[in-house]
């Protein structure tokens, strides 16, 4: 089966909105109590470049969204929390180098590392991935660390107990998980600077869900310098949130049986955001199929995105059935977000970000 890729275009009288999140978080509070291995046993505030490898902590800035932020709730493992510090690194020093390239290098720095610290790969692991990074303030004051999270699973549980090593003592190697996470974690001390200080904060980066890869990532591709998956998949398997390349090489029309997917958290051209069927019948043409996807899709993008596609500055096409897949029973309508109308790729998933 193939399915031709129709563009909306989007109105050129409307102009960009933006929306910044930020925390008005001032100050600085005593951090939490810690026993002698380092390991939090009360709950308390924790300066952002106070964290450590194994620290556990509360979403700084809620339900997934970009923010910034100065101070983190740090919580003992054992408790319900949202997140898991599993590795530090510093980016290359000199001026700041943009969001993007921020964020490219914290995905690939994080999936690097995060096998060494849990135990599998991260396409193979239930658990979803994010960073905080630095802002172009923070950067200034010499803050160029990417704190490596983990941040609930696939299913959006949140955890309880520490992950780390938990896949080897599953299969039994802790011996080999122990020495190869000392490792990572006095490596991941030096990298912590002595003195980045609180002013400007740090951000959340939105990685996003993986769009259900490490559900199916068995199958996915590793590059070997970079970490970076992709997953070879049925256009008929895609799912909601599933995040991916654009599978044609040029906007007009063309068809295709299979999309590369990616996680969320890398560069991507489009984002899955729902599905509906065309009613049943003859193939009504083109033309209809074209009309019920923007009506379609236009309905779906506020609920989403929480903003609605006049106010946004996403930009939405979508895979639709060929009378040739019509035939075999193909009635559905896959809606996506496609890159932004600045031409900007997307980078985090776009579900709930109001933008």
């Amino acid at each position: 089966m193939y399915r031709p890729r129709l563009y909306r275009p989007r109105p050129a009288t409307l102009g960009l909105t933006a929306l910044a999140l930020t925390l008005g978080v001032t100050g600085c509070s005593v951090g939490p109590d810690r026993d002698e291995s380092g390991a939090i046993t009360q709950t308390g505030k924790l300066d952002a470049f106070s964290i450590k490898v194994g620290d556990c902590l509360d979403d700084p800035v809620g339900d997934g969204k970009e923010g910034e932020f100065d101070s983190v709730t740090a919580v003992p493992c054992d408790q319900a929390h949202d997140m898991e510090a599993f590795s530090l690194f510093d980016l290359p020093s000199g001026s700041f180098p943009g969001d993007e390239a921020v964020a490219s290098q914290a995905a690939d720095g994080c999936v690097g590392d995060f096998e060494d610290y849990v135990g599998e790969s991260y396409a193979e692991s239930v658990y979803e991935l994010n960073w905080f990074a630095p802002t172009v303030e923070s950067w200034e004051q010499g803050d160029q660390e990417i704190v490596c999270i983990i941040d609930g699973t696939v299913n959006g549980d949140r955890l309880e107990g520490s992950v780390e090593r938990l896949a080897y003592v599953e299969t039994g190697d802790t011996a080999d998980a122990t020495e190869e996470t000392d490792a990572a974690e006095e490596a991941a001390e030096e990298a912590v600077p002595e003195e980045a200080g609180s002013a400007g904060g740090m951000s959340s980066q939105n990685a996003g869900s993986a769009g259900g890869m490490t559900n199916r990532g068995s199958d996915a591709d590793v590059d070997s310098d970079s970490g970076s998956l992709e997953l070879e998949l049925d256009v008929f398997a895609l799912e909601l949130g599933d995040c991916l390349n654009d599978p044609t090489d040029d906007a007009g029309l063309s068809q295709f049986n299979s999309v590369s997917i990616v996680p969320c958290f890398q560069a991507h051209d489009m984002e899955a955001y729902s599905f509906f069927d065309m009613p049943s019948g003859p193939f009504p043409g083109d033309e209809v199929i074209t009309e019920a996807a923007t009506e379609g899709c236009s309905i779906a993008f506020h609920n989403y995105v929480g903003l609605s596609y006049d106010e946004s500055i996403y930009l939405v096409s979508w895979f639709t059935p060929t009378l040739e897949s019509w035939s075999q029973g193909d009635q559905e309508v896959v809606c996506l977000i496609s890159g932004t109308v600045e031409g900007d790729r997307l980078q985090g998933s776009v579900e709930g970000t109001e933008i």
